[in-house]
């Protein structure tokens, strides 16, 4: 009796490319990197990884159980786009909920993506994707988690926000000057990963259910006033931002008071104000790193 792949790692295959996705594969010849080990029957897919049935409904209907994959690996294989496999990812269109595309040589959201519309998870990390245009990634609007980190972007489209259920956002290490205005219209994200770009200022509030917040490694000389209104529920990292001192009305907010993670580390720090004590919920503090000669008790004690 045959069991479904429905979990397939082909990353670091820069040859061994995704062209027989729609094949059953047996258990005798199944690796250890396939999630679930099945038989294995050719169906007509020619080596471009195009079917040679007449449509893309045959394909659904016939082809094999992989359409029923969940969860698909790519990363490091050198794409720089996926037209030969489109007909295959079209056919794990329903089901397909994880796709990680990290680490290839992608200049732009692939097209052939664009139908896998019950995707929950998107890794485009460590790619050359200098923009997104508007009517992209908004077709993946059961996307919850979002990653874009290490490539070159400097804005995100706005259209971005009709991913409703977008729950975390990667956008580390890039080129935003600014924070990108449609992250304000995410209602439903809870955490951020911004660090490592040339962030100086922050213009409004973030979304109200943000509960983790990463601004390290930008040009921040101080806590914004948008941060002090109202921090991430839980988490926020501030390090290596240059910061010269912390205003003791900084910790005396009740939304700050509610923190329990802050890093504070490798800044320019001389004093930690003695409020920092009204941060009750506190489980984590970072301070290594700075230019600090003594603690205020409220910390020791």
């Amino acid at each position: 009796m045959t069991r479904e792949v429905t979990r397939i790692d082909l990353s670091n295959n820069s040859e061994l490319l995704p062209d027989e996705l729609l094949k059953r594969v047996s258990p005798s010849s199944t690796s250890n990197r396939i999630g679930q080990k099945s038989s294995i029957s050719s169906n007509n897919i020619d080596s471009s990884g195009s079917s040679n049935n007449n449509s893309n409904d045959s394909l659904d209907k016939h082809s094999s159980p992989n359409h029923h994959v969940t969860q698909l690996l790519l990363r490091r294989n050198g794409f720089e786009d996926l037209k030969k496999y489109e007909k295959a990812l079209h056919c794990m269109r329903h089901h397909l909920h994880e796709l990680s595309l990290r680490e290839n040589n992608l200049r732009y959201v692939p097209f052939e993506i664009l139908c896998l519309t019950q995707l929950t998870s998107l890794s485009l990390a460590s790619n050359t994707i200098q923009d997104i245009p508007e009517d992209t990634l908004c077709h993946l609007y059961n996307l919850q988690w979002l990653s874009l980190s290490n490539n070159s972007l400097i804005q995100l489209p706005l259209d971005l926000a009709r991913c409703y259920h977008l729950k975390g956002l990667d956008i580390h290490n890039n080129e935003f000057s600014t924070i990108p205005a449609v992250i304000f219209e995410l209602q439903h994200l809870e955490v951020l990963l911004i660090q490592r770009n040339k962030i100086q200022h922050i213009p409004f509030a973030f979304p109200e259910k943000l509960h983790t917040l990463n601004l390290g490694f930008n040009a921040l000389d101080h806590v914004p006033r948008t941060l002090i209104d109202k921090p991430p529920t839980s988490s926020l990292d501030l390090h290596t931002c240059k910061l010269t001192e912390i205003a003791p009305s900084f910790f005396t907010f009740p939304a700050v008071r509610n923190l329990q993670r802050l890093n504070l580390a490798i800044n320019q720090l001389h004093v930690i104000p003695t409020t920092i004590g009204l941060l009750t919920q506190m489980e984590w503090l970072n301070l290594n790193d700075n230019r600090l000669t003594t603690l205020p008790n409220s910390v020791v004690n």
